[in-house]
Protein backbone atom coordinates (compact mmCIF):
# COMPACT_ATOMS: atom_id res chain seq x y z
CA UNK A 1 0.00 0.00 0.00
CA UNK A 2 1.28 3.78 -1.48
CA UNK A 3 1.21 6.23 1.56
CA UNK A 4 0.95 9.61 0.56
CA UNK A 5 4.71 11.26 1.55
CA UNK A 6 2.94 14.29 2.85
CA UNK A 7 -0.04 13.54 4.84
CA UNK A 8 0.31 9.66 5.25
CA UNK A 9 -3.20 8.94 3.62
CA UNK A 10 -3.64 6.08 1.30
CA UNK A 11 -2.62 7.41 -2.42
CA UNK A 12 -5.63 5.66 -4.62
CA UNK A 13 -5.18 3.19 -7.05
CA UNK A 14 -5.87 5.51 -10.09
CA UNK A 15 -2.97 7.40 -9.51
CA UNK A 16 0.18 5.59 -11.08
CA UNK A 17 2.43 3.97 -9.93
CA UNK A 18 5.54 6.62 -9.59
CA UNK A 19 3.07 8.88 -7.84
CA UNK A 20 4.25 9.97 -4.30
CA UNK A 21 1.11 12.36 -3.49
CA UNK A 22 -2.28 12.01 -2.92
CA UNK A 23 -2.87 14.82 -4.21
CA UNK A 24 -1.61 18.32 -5.80
CA UNK A 25 -2.22 20.07 -3.08
CA UNK A 26 -0.30 17.44 -0.54
CA UNK A 27 2.40 18.10 -2.99
CA UNK A 28 2.67 21.62 -2.94
CA UNK A 29 2.07 21.51 1.21
CA UNK A 30 5.36 18.93 1.38
CA UNK A 31 7.22 21.44 -0.72
CA UNK A 32 6.54 24.65 1.11
CA UNK A 33 7.45 22.45 4.73
CA UNK A 34 10.59 21.38 2.88
CA UNK A 35 11.77 24.65 1.78
CA UNK A 36 10.76 26.51 5.24
CA UNK A 37 7.51 28.44 2.73
CA UNK A 38 4.93 29.54 4.62
CA UNK A 39 1.21 28.86 3.37
CA UNK A 40 -0.98 31.48 2.10
CA UNK A 41 -3.16 33.09 5.00
CA UNK A 42 -6.68 31.92 2.87
CA UNK A 43 -5.43 28.58 3.59
CA UNK A 44 -6.48 28.51 7.05
CA UNK A 45 -9.97 28.72 8.00
CA UNK A 46 -12.36 29.60 10.85
CA UNK A 47 -14.62 26.39 11.67
CA UNK A 48 -17.95 26.96 12.80
CA UNK A 49 -18.79 26.39 16.06
CA UNK A 50 -20.08 22.78 17.60
CA UNK A 51 -23.75 23.39 19.13
CA UNK A 52 -26.94 21.14 20.73
CA UNK A 53 -30.52 20.80 18.98
CA UNK A 54 -31.58 23.10 22.12
CA UNK A 55 -28.71 25.42 21.80
CA UNK A 56 -29.65 25.75 17.81
CA UNK A 57 -33.58 26.35 18.78
CA UNK A 58 -32.85 28.70 21.74
CA UNK A 59 -32.05 30.94 18.76
CA UNK A 60 -34.84 33.84 17.92
CA UNK A 61 -36.78 33.68 14.87
CA UNK A 62 -35.02 36.75 13.13
CA UNK A 63 -31.96 34.67 13.37
CA UNK A 64 -33.14 31.63 12.22
CA UNK A 65 -33.58 33.02 9.40
CA UNK A 66 -30.94 35.00 8.88
CA UNK A 67 -28.61 32.09 9.58
CA UNK A 68 -30.69 30.68 6.82
CA UNK A 69 -29.55 32.69 4.27
CA UNK A 70 -25.86 33.39 5.54
CA UNK A 71 -25.05 29.30 5.71
CA UNK A 72 -26.16 29.05 1.69
CA UNK A 73 -23.92 32.23 0.89
CA UNK A 74 -21.52 30.43 2.81
CA UNK A 75 -22.05 27.21 1.06
CA UNK A 76 -22.04 28.93 -2.56
CA UNK A 77 -18.57 30.95 -1.48
CA UNK A 78 -17.29 27.92 -0.47
CA UNK A 79 -17.89 26.39 -3.79
CA UNK A 80 -16.12 29.32 -5.54
CA UNK A 81 -13.44 29.47 -3.24
CA UNK A 82 -12.81 25.22 -3.55
CA UNK A 83 -12.69 25.83 -7.46
CA UNK A 84 -10.29 28.94 -7.53
CA UNK A 85 -7.87 26.95 -4.84
CA UNK A 86 -7.77 23.37 -7.23
CA UNK A 87 -6.37 26.34 -10.04
CA UNK A 88 -4.54 28.17 -7.67
CA UNK A 89 -2.87 25.00 -5.97
CA UNK A 90 -2.17 23.95 -10.14
CA UNK A 91 -0.39 27.21 -11.29
CA UNK A 92 1.43 27.53 -7.78
CA UNK A 93 2.81 24.04 -7.91
CA UNK A 94 4.35 24.27 -11.42
CA UNK A 95 6.08 27.46 -10.48
CA UNK A 96 7.57 25.94 -7.87
CA UNK A 97 8.75 23.13 -10.03
CA UNK A 98 9.95 25.85 -12.45
CA UNK A 99 12.05 27.60 -9.50
CA UNK A 100 13.56 24.50 -8.49
CA UNK A 101 14.43 22.88 -11.97
CA UNK A 102 14.33 25.59 -14.77
CA UNK A 103 11.85 23.73 -17.01
CA UNK A 104 8.50 24.43 -17.51
CA UNK A 105 5.70 21.80 -17.97
CA UNK A 106 5.01 22.09 -22.19
CA UNK A 107 1.75 22.71 -21.88
CA UNK A 108 2.24 25.85 -19.94
CA UNK A 109 4.83 27.15 -22.37
CA UNK A 110 3.47 30.70 -24.37
CA UNK A 111 5.85 30.95 -27.54
CA UNK A 112 6.53 34.17 -29.50
CA UNK A 113 5.55 33.54 -33.26
CA UNK A 114 8.00 35.41 -36.00
CA UNK A 115 6.88 38.25 -37.10
CA UNK A 116 7.88 40.43 -39.93
CA UNK A 117 10.54 43.32 -39.41
CA UNK A 118 9.10 46.85 -39.51
CA UNK A 119 10.17 49.27 -41.77
CA UNK A 120 12.92 51.53 -40.48
CA UNK A 121 11.52 54.33 -38.40
CA UNK A 122 12.30 58.33 -38.78
CA UNK A 123 15.67 58.88 -36.76
CA UNK A 124 14.42 61.81 -34.53
CA UNK A 125 11.04 62.49 -33.22
CA UNK A 126 9.19 65.66 -35.00
CA UNK A 127 10.10 68.93 -33.55
CA UNK A 128 7.83 70.72 -31.80
CA UNK A 129 6.01 73.47 -33.73
CA UNK A 130 5.96 77.18 -32.72
CA UNK A 131 2.61 78.36 -32.33
CA UNK A 132 1.16 81.43 -32.98
CA UNK A 133 1.03 84.14 -29.88
CA UNK A 134 -3.02 84.53 -29.66
CA UNK A 135 -3.74 86.35 -26.21
CA UNK A 136 -7.50 87.05 -26.27
CA UNK A 137 -7.77 90.83 -27.16
CA UNK A 138 -8.80 93.17 -24.53
CA UNK A 139 -11.98 94.27 -25.94
CA UNK A 140 -11.23 98.45 -24.56
CA UNK A 141 -8.98 98.99 -27.18
CA UNK A 142 -12.48 98.29 -29.79
CA UNK A 143 -13.90 101.51 -28.33
CA UNK A 144 -14.68 103.89 -31.18
CA UNK A 145 -15.27 107.45 -29.44
CA UNK A 146 -17.73 110.36 -31.45
CA UNK A 147 -16.81 114.03 -30.73
CA UNK A 148 -19.28 117.03 -31.02
CA UNK A 149 -21.50 119.40 -29.74
CA UNK A 150 -24.25 117.60 -27.04
CA UNK A 151 -26.96 118.92 -24.74
CA UNK A 152 -26.28 118.04 -21.00
CA UNK A 153 -28.83 116.88 -18.18
CA UNK A 154 -29.32 121.53 -17.88
CA UNK A 155 -30.17 121.61 -21.67
CA UNK A 156 -26.93 123.49 -22.33
CA UNK A 157 -25.10 122.46 -25.79
CA UNK A 158 -20.97 121.51 -24.72
CA UNK A 159 -18.63 120.14 -26.80
CA UNK A 160 -18.82 116.10 -25.67
CA UNK A 161 -17.20 112.70 -26.53
CA UNK A 162 -19.21 109.69 -26.55
CA UNK A 163 -18.77 106.05 -27.08
CA UNK A 164 -20.02 105.02 -31.13
CA UNK A 165 -22.28 101.87 -30.45
CA UNK A 166 -22.25 100.35 -33.84
CA UNK A 167 -18.71 101.33 -34.84
CA UNK A 168 -17.51 99.45 -31.23
CA UNK A 169 -19.28 96.67 -31.91
CA UNK A 170 -18.03 95.86 -35.69
CA UNK A 171 -14.18 96.44 -34.02
CA UNK A 172 -14.76 93.90 -31.27
CA UNK A 173 -16.30 91.40 -33.72
CA UNK A 174 -13.51 91.77 -36.03
CA UNK A 175 -10.65 91.25 -32.96
CA UNK A 176 -12.94 88.12 -31.96
CA UNK A 177 -12.67 87.05 -35.38
CA UNK A 178 -9.14 87.27 -35.37
CA UNK A 179 -8.51 85.37 -32.56
CA UNK A 180 -10.87 82.97 -33.67
CA UNK A 181 -9.17 82.21 -36.51
CA UNK A 182 -5.50 81.95 -34.59
CA UNK A 183 -6.58 79.77 -32.36
CA UNK A 184 -8.24 77.68 -35.37
CA UNK A 185 -4.79 77.35 -36.97
CA UNK A 186 -2.49 76.81 -34.11
CA UNK A 187 -5.18 73.68 -33.33
CA UNK A 188 -4.43 72.70 -37.21
CA UNK A 189 -0.57 73.03 -36.55
CA UNK A 190 -0.86 71.10 -33.03
CA UNK A 191 -3.43 68.23 -34.58
CA UNK A 192 -0.52 67.79 -37.49
CA UNK A 193 2.39 67.28 -34.68
CA UNK A 194 0.34 65.42 -32.81
CA UNK A 195 -0.03 62.63 -35.63
CA UNK A 196 3.62 63.09 -36.74
CA UNK A 197 4.48 62.29 -33.03
CA UNK A 198 2.00 59.19 -32.88
CA UNK A 199 3.63 57.57 -35.88
CA UNK A 200 7.19 58.10 -35.06
CA UNK A 201 6.07 56.27 -30.98
CA UNK A 202 4.41 53.58 -33.05
CA UNK A 203 7.40 52.73 -35.37
CA UNK A 204 9.63 53.37 -32.16
CA UNK A 205 7.60 50.25 -30.08
CA UNK A 206 7.00 48.24 -33.07
CA UNK A 207 11.06 47.78 -33.55
CA UNK A 208 11.56 47.30 -29.62
CA UNK A 209 9.00 44.90 -29.62
CA UNK A 210 10.33 43.22 -32.87
CA UNK A 211 14.22 43.09 -31.37
CA UNK A 212 12.26 41.52 -28.08
CA UNK A 213 10.73 38.88 -29.95
CA UNK A 214 13.68 37.82 -32.00
CA UNK A 215 15.60 37.63 -28.89
CA UNK A 216 13.13 35.38 -26.83
CA UNK A 217 12.46 33.32 -30.18
CA UNK A 218 16.23 32.17 -30.57
CA UNK A 219 16.54 31.70 -26.46
CA UNK A 220 13.36 31.56 -24.37
CA UNK A 221 11.85 27.94 -25.63
CA UNK A 222 8.32 29.57 -24.39
CA UNK A 223 9.51 29.96 -20.89
CA UNK A 224 9.35 33.82 -20.20
CA UNK A 225 5.60 34.35 -21.47
CA UNK A 226 4.56 31.10 -19.69
CA UNK A 227 5.88 31.86 -16.13
CA UNK A 228 4.77 35.92 -16.73
CA UNK A 229 0.88 34.56 -17.66
CA UNK A 230 1.17 31.67 -14.70
CA UNK A 231 2.52 34.48 -11.85
CA UNK A 232 -0.80 36.14 -13.61
CA UNK A 233 -2.83 34.04 -13.29
CA UNK A 234 -2.14 32.77 -9.54
CA UNK A 235 -1.96 36.85 -8.36
CA UNK A 236 -5.70 37.02 -10.03
CA UNK A 237 -6.77 33.92 -8.09
CA UNK A 238 -4.43 34.44 -4.60
CA UNK A 239 -6.92 38.19 -4.73
CA UNK A 240 -10.16 35.79 -5.62
CA UNK A 241 -9.15 33.37 -2.74
CA UNK A 242 -8.29 36.44 0.17
CA UNK A 243 -11.90 37.86 -1.18
CA UNK A 244 -13.72 34.38 -0.54
CA UNK A 245 -11.96 34.31 2.75
CA UNK A 246 -12.71 37.50 4.40
CA UNK A 247 -16.58 36.72 3.18
CA UNK A 248 -16.79 33.42 4.87
CA UNK A 249 -15.09 34.50 7.69
CA UNK A 250 -17.23 37.33 8.85
CA UNK A 251 -20.47 35.07 7.98
CA UNK A 252 -19.31 32.44 10.50
CA UNK A 253 -18.07 35.10 13.18
CA UNK A 254 -21.97 36.53 12.87
CA UNK A 255 -23.39 32.68 13.16
CA UNK A 256 -20.50 32.02 15.99
CA UNK A 257 -21.39 35.10 17.81
CA UNK A 258 -25.55 34.07 18.26
CA UNK A 259 -24.43 30.67 19.72
CA UNK A 260 -22.00 31.72 21.88
CA UNK A 261 -24.20 34.70 23.76
CA UNK A 262 -26.38 31.37 24.90
CA UNK A 263 -23.60 29.19 25.47
CA UNK A 264 -22.20 31.59 28.03
CA UNK A 265 -25.98 31.96 29.38
CA UNK A 266 -25.89 28.22 30.23
CA UNK A 267 -23.07 28.34 31.89
CA UNK A 268 -23.17 31.67 34.16
CA UNK A 269 -25.17 29.23 37.05
CA UNK A 270 -22.55 26.01 36.34
CA UNK A 271 -19.30 27.69 36.14
CA UNK A 272 -18.35 29.61 39.88
CA UNK A 273 -16.73 32.93 39.56
CA UNK A 274 -13.01 32.57 40.09
CA UNK A 275 -11.65 35.50 42.74
CA UNK A 276 -10.27 38.72 40.75
CA UNK A 277 -6.49 38.76 41.13
CA UNK A 278 -4.17 41.86 39.53
CA UNK A 279 -3.35 41.86 35.32
CA UNK A 280 -0.15 42.65 33.85
CA UNK A 281 -0.28 44.95 31.11
CA UNK A 282 0.97 41.95 29.22
CA UNK A 283 -2.37 40.04 30.76
CA UNK A 284 -4.70 43.05 29.08
CA UNK A 285 -2.81 42.69 25.98
CA UNK A 286 -3.43 38.85 25.63
CA UNK A 287 -7.25 39.20 26.53
CA UNK A 288 -10.32 39.09 23.72
CA UNK A 289 -12.93 41.01 24.14
CA UNK A 290 -16.42 40.49 22.40
CA UNK A 291 -17.61 42.46 20.01
CA UNK A 292 -20.53 42.14 17.61
CA UNK A 293 -19.38 41.37 14.30
CA UNK A 294 -21.32 43.75 11.60
CA UNK A 295 -21.72 43.66 7.97
CA UNK A 296 -19.76 46.30 5.59
CA UNK A 297 -23.18 48.71 5.58
CA UNK A 298 -23.50 49.09 9.52
CA UNK A 299 -19.54 48.22 10.27
CA UNK A 300 -18.68 51.36 8.17
CA UNK A 301 -20.66 53.72 10.17
CA UNK A 302 -20.61 52.04 14.11
CA UNK A 303 -17.14 50.05 13.87
CA UNK A 304 -17.52 46.73 16.06
CA UNK A 305 -18.93 47.80 19.17
CA UNK A 306 -18.36 45.81 22.11
CA UNK A 307 -21.27 43.29 24.13
CA UNK A 308 -22.68 45.58 25.49
CA UNK A 309 -22.64 48.61 24.53
CA UNK A 310 -24.71 52.40 25.05
CA UNK A 311 -25.03 55.19 21.99
CA UNK A 312 -27.17 58.18 22.08
CA UNK A 313 -29.09 59.83 18.88
CA UNK A 314 -29.91 63.47 18.26
CA UNK A 315 -30.48 65.66 15.92
CA UNK A 316 -32.95 68.27 14.62
CA UNK A 317 -36.73 68.13 14.50
CA UNK A 318 -38.03 66.08 11.83
CA UNK A 319 -34.84 64.94 10.72
CA UNK A 320 -35.90 61.65 10.98
CA UNK A 321 -34.19 60.30 14.28
CA UNK A 322 -37.13 57.82 14.54
CA UNK A 323 -36.49 56.48 11.40
CA UNK A 324 -33.05 56.25 11.69
CA UNK A 325 -32.98 54.32 14.85
CA UNK A 326 -35.98 52.06 14.00
CA UNK A 327 -33.82 50.51 10.81
CA UNK A 328 -31.04 50.17 13.27
CA UNK A 329 -33.20 48.18 15.49
CA UNK A 330 -34.55 45.98 12.87
CA UNK A 331 -30.97 45.30 11.68
CA UNK A 332 -30.01 44.46 15.53
CA UNK A 333 -32.55 41.76 15.47
CA UNK A 334 -30.66 39.49 14.07
CA UNK A 335 -28.02 39.56 17.40
CA UNK A 336 -31.01 39.76 19.91
CA UNK A 337 -34.17 40.81 21.11
CA UNK A 338 -35.21 44.60 20.56
CA UNK A 339 -37.10 46.48 23.15
CA UNK A 340 -38.63 49.81 21.88
CA UNK A 341 -39.88 51.78 23.85
CA UNK A 342 -41.72 54.43 21.89
CA UNK A 343 -42.02 56.98 24.59
CA UNK A 344 -43.44 60.36 22.57
CA UNK A 345 -45.22 58.78 19.67
CA UNK A 346 -46.63 55.34 21.36
CA UNK A 347 -49.03 53.00 19.70
CA UNK A 348 -49.80 55.84 17.07
CA UNK A 349 -50.82 55.71 13.27
CA UNK A 350 -47.48 57.21 13.00
CA UNK A 351 -45.38 54.60 14.49
CA UNK A 352 -47.09 52.29 12.41
CA UNK A 353 -46.13 54.62 9.16
CA UNK A 354 -42.65 54.17 10.45
CA UNK A 355 -42.61 50.26 11.37
CA UNK A 356 -43.89 49.83 7.48
CA UNK A 357 -41.24 52.63 6.19
CA UNK A 358 -38.14 50.54 7.96
CA UNK A 359 -39.71 46.93 7.74
CA UNK A 360 -39.02 47.00 11.47
CA UNK A 361 -41.19 43.91 11.53
CA UNK A 362 -39.15 41.71 14.31
CA UNK A 363 -38.82 44.49 16.97
CA UNK A 364 -41.26 44.83 20.50
CA UNK A 365 -42.90 47.74 20.62
CA UNK A 366 -42.40 48.76 24.51
CA UNK A 367 -44.97 51.46 26.01
CA UNK A 368 -43.68 53.88 29.19
CA UNK A 369 -44.40 56.86 30.35
CA UNK A 370 -42.10 57.21 33.72
CA UNK A 371 -38.75 55.17 34.30
CA UNK A 372 -40.20 52.58 36.16
CA UNK A 373 -42.16 51.59 33.29
CA UNK A 374 -38.79 50.99 31.46
CA UNK A 375 -37.02 48.76 34.13
CA UNK A 376 -40.42 46.26 34.87
CA UNK A 377 -40.37 45.70 30.62
CA UNK A 378 -36.34 45.31 30.82
CA UNK A 379 -36.25 42.57 34.19
CA UNK A 380 -38.05 39.82 31.79
CA UNK A 381 -34.28 39.29 30.62
CA UNK A 382 -35.32 38.41 27.09
CA UNK A 383 -34.06 41.94 26.02
CA UNK A 384 -30.50 42.48 24.43
CA UNK A 385 -30.80 45.92 23.04
CA UNK A 386 -32.80 48.72 24.60
CA UNK A 387 -34.13 52.13 22.24
CA UNK A 388 -35.07 54.65 24.26
CA UNK A 389 -36.76 57.06 21.81
CA UNK A 390 -36.90 59.97 23.61
CA UNK A 391 -35.12 60.54 27.36
CA UNK A 392 -36.57 63.83 26.49
CA UNK A 393 -39.39 63.05 27.04
CA UNK A 394 -39.17 60.37 29.74
CA UNK A 395 -37.36 62.87 31.48
CA UNK A 396 -35.03 60.77 32.22
CA UNK A 397 -31.72 62.27 33.26
CA UNK A 398 -27.85 61.14 32.72
CA UNK A 399 -27.87 59.82 36.19
CA UNK A 400 -31.21 57.99 35.85
CA UNK A 401 -29.72 56.61 32.52
CA UNK A 402 -26.29 55.47 34.80
CA UNK A 403 -28.63 53.81 36.99
CA UNK A 404 -30.39 52.39 34.51
CA UNK A 405 -27.07 50.77 32.59
CA UNK A 406 -25.82 49.83 35.98
CA UNK A 407 -29.23 48.17 36.74
CA UNK A 408 -29.09 45.72 33.59
CA UNK A 409 -25.32 45.48 32.51
CA UNK A 410 -25.76 42.94 29.76
CA UNK A 411 -28.17 44.79 27.86
CA UNK A 412 -26.90 47.69 25.02
CA UNK A 413 -28.77 50.97 25.33
CA UNK A 414 -29.38 53.86 22.84
CA UNK A 415 -31.13 56.69 23.45
CA UNK A 416 -32.60 59.76 21.48
CA UNK A 417 -32.13 63.47 22.64
CA UNK A 418 -33.90 66.53 21.44
CA UNK A 419 -31.58 69.44 20.29
CA UNK A 420 -31.36 72.66 21.37
CA UNK A 421 -31.38 75.78 19.08
CA UNK A 422 -27.60 75.48 18.91
CA UNK A 423 -27.74 72.48 17.02
CA UNK A 424 -26.53 70.70 20.38
CA UNK A 425 -28.13 67.84 22.13
CA UNK A 426 -30.73 69.03 25.06
CA UNK A 427 -29.62 67.85 28.29
CA UNK A 428 -26.81 67.42 30.35
CA UNK A 429 -22.95 67.47 29.09
CA UNK A 430 -22.42 64.56 30.87
CA UNK A 431 -24.71 62.48 28.67
CA UNK A 432 -21.44 62.78 26.27
CA UNK A 433 -18.62 61.57 28.42
CA UNK A 434 -21.73 58.27 29.61
CA UNK A 435 -22.06 56.85 26.09
CA UNK A 436 -19.51 55.23 23.77
CA UNK A 437 -21.08 56.36 20.55
CA UNK A 438 -22.47 59.41 19.69
CA UNK A 439 -24.86 59.58 16.14
CA UNK A 440 -25.49 63.24 15.08
CA UNK A 441 -28.77 62.90 12.43
CA UNK A 442 -28.72 66.45 9.96
CA UNK A 443 -31.54 66.55 7.00
CA UNK A 444 -30.11 66.73 3.94
CA UNK A 445 -33.53 67.16 2.01
CA UNK A 446 -37.42 65.71 2.04
CA UNK A 447 -36.68 62.31 2.71
CA UNK A 448 -32.92 61.99 2.99
CA UNK A 449 -31.01 61.82 6.09
CA UNK A 450 -27.26 62.05 7.03
CA UNK A 451 -25.75 60.70 10.41
CA UNK A 452 -22.40 60.77 11.99
CA UNK A 453 -20.71 58.71 14.37
CA UNK A 454 -18.14 59.28 16.51
CA UNK A 455 -16.82 56.86 19.63
CA UNK A 456 -14.43 54.62 20.87
CA UNK A 457 -15.65 52.31 17.90
CA UNK A 458 -14.71 54.67 15.20
CA UNK A 459 -15.72 57.03 13.18
CA UNK A 460 -18.47 57.06 9.89
CA UNK A 461 -21.04 58.36 7.87
CA UNK A 462 -24.00 57.20 6.23
CA UNK A 463 -26.55 58.59 4.20
CA UNK A 464 -30.11 57.03 4.01
CA UNK A 465 -33.13 57.52 2.37
CA UNK A 466 -36.61 56.71 4.53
Amino acid sequence: MRLCKNCQKRIPESKRGTAEYCSGACKTEYYRKKNGMSAPAFLDFSKPMEVSNPQRNALTTAQANEHKILQAEIANLQALFNDALTKYTQYDRVLLEYEATGQLPQQYCVFIQKVKKPKTPSTYPPVKPSLIYNPFPEMKYAEKWEYGYRKDEKGKSKFQKWINEEKTNEEKEKLRAKYEKNEAENLEILKVYNEKLRVYEAEQAAVREYEENQRLVKSDKGYFLGVKQLQEKREQLKIQLERYTSEITWKKEIIQDNYSEIIEKEAEGKVESTPIRKLSGKDIANMTFKSYKFIPEWKELLGEPSKPFVGMIYGDAKAGKSYFAMRLAQYLTMFGDVAYFAVEEGLSATTQQKIKATEADDIFLEQAEKIEDVIEALQSGSYAFAFIDSVSALNMSAEDFKVLTDKFPKVSFLVILHTTKSNDFAGEKRWKHDVQMILQVTKLGLRTTKIECTGRFGVGEKTIEY
